[in-house]
Formats: C-alpha cells, sequence, structure tokens
C-alpha cells in the first residue's frame, strides 16, 4: 500500500521553533493558542502575533531495495510559505474588568502547508510525483484563571482548504492525473505499468 500525503508544519510560533518546538509549558504569548490554550490567561492587553517561515532543502525517500530518490518543497523556497496568526484579549483590557479573569483568542494556520515534489522518472512516479495539503487550521479559544496557578482553557480545531493555495489535497502521477483529498493506491500490475496508467485511489 502507497500513500501520499504532505509534510505536517510543526512549528507555529517564532519563540516556540527557537525552542525546538518544547512550548507548551511556557506558552505566554499568543501562541498559545496553538501550544496550550490555558497558558493564553496568562497574555495581559490585546497581543497579536504573525509570522511565517521560508523553508528551504530536499526531501529523500528510500524504497524497499534501497534507491534513494531525491525531491524538493516545490523549488528552492517553498511557496506560499506556511505561516501563522494569532489574536488574544484579556476581557478587562476590553472595558470589562469584572471578567478579568477571562481571555479569548483567535488563531490561524497552515499545519500542512508545503508542497512535496519528486521527479517525473523517480520510481513510484506512476503513484505520484507530488502532493499538497493546502488546509487552514482556524481556533478560537477561550482561557479562565480559576486561581494565580490554575487556568482552563478550551479550543476548536476549524479545519478548512484555502482556494488561494489550491483545493484538497492534489496527488499528481506522470501522466499529469489529479486526484483530491487523500488517496491510498495499490501497487500495479506489469500490465498496467506498460500501459502507463495511475493506480485506483480511494477518495475519503
Amino acid at each position: 500500500m502507497v500513500g501520499a500525503q504532505a509534510l505536517r508544519f510543526q512549528p507555529q510560533g517564532v519563540a516556540a521553533a527557537g525552542q525546538g518546538n518544547a512550548f507548551s509549558a511556557q506558552a505566554d504569548d499568543p501562541s498559545a493558542i496553538h501550544y496550550n490554550p490555558a497558558a493564553l490567561s496568562q497574555v495581559k492587553g490585546v497581543q497579536a502575533l504573525f509570522g511565517t517561515a521560508l523553508l528551504g532543502g530536499s526531501i529523500q525517500a528510500n524504497s524497499a531495495s534501497g534507491t534513494a530518490t531525491h525531491g524538493d518543497f516545490g523549488g528552492v523556497i517553498a511557496f506560499p510559505p506556511p505561516g501563522h496568526s494569532y489574536v488574544s484579549a484579556n476581557l478587562a483590557a476590553l472595558g470589562l474588568p469584572r471578567l478579568s479573569a477571562v481571555t479569548v483568542g483567535l488563531g490561524v494556520n497552515s499545519p500542512f502547508g508545503l508542497l512535496t515534489r519528486y521527479p517525473a522518472d523517480g520510481p513510484f512516479n506512476t503513484a505520484a510525483t507530488s502532493a499538497a495539503l493546502p488546509l487552514l487550521a482556524i481556533k478560537p479559544t477561550i482561557a479562565y484563571q480559576l486561581t494565580d496557578y490554575l487556568a482552563v482553557g478550551v479550543s476548536a480545531d476549524v479545519y478548512t482548504f484555502a482556494p488561494f493555495l489550491g483545493q484538497g489535497t492534489r496527488n499528481k502521477n506522470r501522466s499529469g492525473r489529479e486526484s483530491s483529498v487523500f488517496r491510498q493506491v495499490r501497487p500495479l500490475s506489469s500490465t498496467e505499468r506498460r500501459r502507463g496508467l495511475a493506480p485506483p485511489s480511494v477518495s475519503l
């Protein structure tokens, strides 16, 4: 069984990226919306955090026989680059002092915003030569400070495909055919390979 999917992009905040993504316990800026919703209660006033990552390099896949195939992220620099945006507000800062224990926030990020691309003459070119998951995660969040040492938080994950990034998961094979959403494929028979057919797929 062969599966094609986009790579998950873990760093969703500049401080977290600088700490190897070990940020949940600290989470003292608006990116707490992503890492630890309860910790949003320690973010004072009204704050906003925006960022993106310029990512480049190469990727490699090794077959069972040991053959290495090199690919990239669609170019020297991944485009559009994965990004994140967060806005938080303590309700006291919005003129509601009796609700000073409540902090609300909204985050938008692209957890899978990376295109992966492999050579058209690679060993699995009849299955896939590129894959992308142009997904946006929208995260409304609310946090409540119970005591000086205890807070609770609730966050929802609303996923939507971004029209400016594409539509659904795109898996393109050597013949240029594309499938959307998710695709699972079985190995091709020798007859199918001679005819240059794409493997059968299942959309989920």
